[in-house]
């Protein structure tokens, strides 16, 4: 990913570390909800 945009490579990187979690303490549970934390983090980083 291009470093133009720190604040969404940030988000990017934070949204993955969590789905990376969930994905191995829960697997199915809370993806879903962590995915959503991603989306958002990406909408806001994208419109600061």
């Amino acid at each position: 990913m291009i470093n133009a945009y720190p604040k969404l490579d940030s988000a990017v990187q934070f949204g993955i570390g969590i789905l990376y979690e969930v994905y191995h303490t829960y697997q199915y549970g809370l993806i879903i909800i962590a995915f959503n934390i991603f989306c958002i983090l990406l909408l806001t980083a994208d419109t600061i």
